[in-house]
């Protein structure tokens, strides 16, 4: 089997095999635990149940599971401190990367910090209890003389045409006078942000309050001139929260879902390569089935096989020709240092052929690359049928090395 090296055992009869999914999964894990081991931080501080950490750019800081709020707090900028809010089931990681030269900033702003920050969690969690990013003013700095804080935005780049964006989308912004904080609560913290100021703030600053006397009168004024902008993102975050589910399905299991045009996401048990998931939104409920096929046919001619199994998806029924059905597929870190995961591709098994096809206009498909997830994403007309996750073989990287048992 034509297999990525970084997961793939070279075996004493020099023949090249898939590595077993429950060893590579269990090789993963204390990979994976003795990573976060040696990223864990000291606690700045630990009060019931929630945490605040110290963090450093470039290094994974360590979040715990168990639904406990971890804080972590990172080094002080020209501006204050850049700061990710996490509180989730499952524990996890996060790295925050400064960006001393970012995109542009949006039409009417003007950038306050001159960094942008990238965060990067270790595993999706887009339906976390709690995600937020935040920036600490220090109204002592001599960037903030004069600057109304409370006017501040989070905005997060859109990597199409290397602006950021300020819109409702995004989630819930708030400014938080007595600590000084912008904060943004959204669903999927991956990306990068930046933190504005209007144009017509910088022009004209407040005369009324700086940001060293911020207080509960400028927050109440934020408020008043801003309140239909908080209220629409509060409807949309619980809108979000109400029309969309996540669900751990299982394999060879049939997994049931809702009618009413309510967005569900199934992500099945992931191995040392990633994780598939299944996305449909339909108006008539259905229930998906989802088998592993650790044996299939090759991978097409130039292409190596990223995942050693392939994936038979059935649905109970039909889908409508206008609901939105979707094969992803997140790729570990692993798979990340291994190969160019920008080429990586999904293909469908055709069984007249008993090849899997990559041909976009053949599959009547549109393929994504979504970085920030880590995930590869393919729209379709139709979840039935096998498909494999690939990736070109000169994609793979020459420091990428082979595990050998």
């Amino acid at each position: 089997m034509l297999l990525l090296p970084v997961i793939v055992l070279v075996s004493q009869f020099s023949g090249i095999i898939a590595l077993p999914l429950n060893a590579r999964t269990n090789k993963a894990a204390k990979a994976s635990s003795a990573a976060s081991a040696a990223a864990t931080v000291t606690p700045a501080n630990a009060e019931g149940d929630e945490v605040e950490l110290n963090g450093a750019f470039n290094t994974a800081v360590s979040l715990g599971g168990g639904n406990i709020k971890t804080d972590v707090i990172f080094p002080k900028g020209a501006v204050g401190s850049f700061e990710f809010e996490f509180q989730d089931a499952t524990a996890n990681t996060v790295t925050v990367t400064e960006n001393k030269t970012p995109g542009k900033a949006p039409a009417g702003f003007a950038f306050l910090d001159p960094s942008s920050y990238k965060v990067s969690l270790g595993r999706k969690a887009r339906n976390a209890t709690l995600q937020k990013i935040d920036i600490i003013f220090d109204p002592a700095l001599p960037a903030l003389a004069g600057v109304d804080i409370s006017q501040a935005k989070i905005g997060k780049l859109k990597k199409k045409n290397n602006t950021f964006v300020i819109n409702d989308k995004l989630g819930e912004q708030e400014f938080e006078a007595d600590e000084n904080e912008v904060t943004l609560t959204v669903k999927n913290g991956n990306g990068e942000w930046g933190i504005f100021i209007p144009t017509a703030a910088v022009a004209n600053p407040a005369a009324s309050s700086t940001a060293a006397s911020a207080s509960s009168s400028v927050s109440a004024s934020a408020s008043s001139t801003s309140a239909a902008a908080p209220a629409a993102s509060t409807t949309a975050a619980a809108e979000g929260k109400k029309d969309e589910d996540e669900i751990t399905g299982a394999f060879d299991a049939a997994i049931a879902t809702p009618a009413g045009n309510r967005k569900t996401d199934i992500i099945y048990p992931a191995n040392a390569a990633g994780a598939f998931e299944v996305e449909i939104n339909a108006t008539l409920a259905n229930a998906i089935t989802v088998k592993t096929n650790k044996t299939p046919v090759a991978p097409p001619k130039g292409f190596l096989f990223v995942d050693p199994v392939t994936y038979q998806v059935s649905t109970a029924s039909k889908t409508a020709a206008n609901d939105l059905v979707k094969i992803d597929y997140f790729y570990s870190d692993a798979v990340l240092a291994a190969a160019d995961v920008k080429q990586g591709v999904i293909g469908k098994l055709d069984t007249a052929t008993n090849q899997f096809i990559t041909d976009l206009a053949v599959l009547k498909a549109e393929f994504e690359f979504e970085e920030e997830e880590k995930e590869w994403t393919l729209t379709v007309p139709d979840l039935n049928g096998e498909w494999a996750i690939l990736i070109p073989e000169a994609a793979v990287l020459k420091s990428a090395q082979t595990l050998t048992l």
